[in-house]
């Protein structure tokens, strides 16, 4: 098959449309940016072409192989198989999903093009290279992920977790930025209030630790939480509770859903809303390193 061959469902491991690694994607250009494309649709398909209805686009800059794009694509397609249409419908409209490589970098991309870095603004945030660095004084060009202006951008050996990944395998910084723009993006003002309200509440309960990562604003904490819930956070500093269970680290989906239910139920109520439509029983099958 020259697009794509299908493999059968088999229990536990989701079904979607895997394609032939030897098929090369050429790069299409963008306002001069060369890009490869996947289409991400609902039910977790996944396509090189985008047809009629609702797909989110899974951009790759040029040099990210055909490997990287895909298992991009199919952590995108985990993450979205069980939405509700509503939610997946406008995070289509609103938002997309990108992968880079280190040498690239992610101001590669148009949406981050005017935080690119320049050589008057090498290793200094100040004054007018201010606009080249988060808030906290990283550089965007270094970054290995974002969320800005509806992209979530994730560097490829953060994907492969590869030696090129600085997380090394334990953190899955796509799923977190994911997160973080469903939360901007795809979500009506109803539940973006009751994550609110479950953040407030978590904070004046000391339901996780407050001085964490986590607990630094409430966009972290639904982002940490998704990450958590899906067993791909297994830095404890960051998470703050979230991705402990007893002693040590959640062992499964199953047990990372559970420490959250039982310990802020406000906010696993929404995870499984926002994400499973409800259904608590489907099973995202991510780990940190998809395959």
């Amino acid at each position: 098959m020259n697009l794509f061959l299908f493999l059968a469902f088999v229990s536990g491991v989701l079904s979607i449309p895997v394609f032939n690694p030897n098929t090369k994607i050429s790069p299409k250009k963008r306002n001069g940016l060369s890009l490869k494309y996947l289409y991400v649709g609902e039910r977790g398909t996944i396509q090189r072409i985008k047809t009629s209805g609702y797909w989110l686009t899974v951009e790759a800059t040029a040099n990210v192989t055909e490997r990287a794009h895909q298992r991009t694509a199919l952590t995108t397609a985990r993450l979205t198989k069980h939405m509700p249409s509503s939610i997946f419908h406008s995070l289509c409209v609103n938002a997309k999903v990108g992968v880079f490589t280190k040498a690239e970098g992610m101001t590669s991309f148009l949406e981050y093009a005017a935080q690119r870095d320049t050589p008057q603004c090498h290793q200094t945030c100040a004054g007018s290279c201010s606009h080249t660095c988060t808030r906290d004084g990283r550089k965007f060009s270094e970054l290995v992920g974002g969320s800005g202006h509806g992209l979530a951008a994730v560097l490829d050996g953060n994907v492969m977790c590869s030696d090129a990944d600085p997380y090394r395998g334990q953190s899955n910084i796509l799923v977190h930025e994911f997160a973080h723009t469903v939360h901007r993006r795809a979500l009506p003002y109803s539940i973006k209030n009751q994550i609110t309200s479950a953040f407030q509440s978590a904070r004046q309960n000391c339901t996780w630790d407050i001085y964490s990562y986590a607990m630094s604003n409430e966009m972290e904490y639904f982002a940490e939480a998704v990450s958590s819930f899906f067993n791909v956070e297994r830095l404890q500093s960051a998470a703050g509770g979230m991705n402990t269970c007893g002693h040590g680290l959640c062992n499964n989906e199953n047990e990372s859903k559970n420490n959250i239910k039982q310990k802020d139920p406000k906010l696993y109520n929404i995870i499984n809303q926002v994400f499973l439509n409800n259904n608590e029983t489907k099973m995202a099958n991510l780990g940190n390193c998809v395959t």
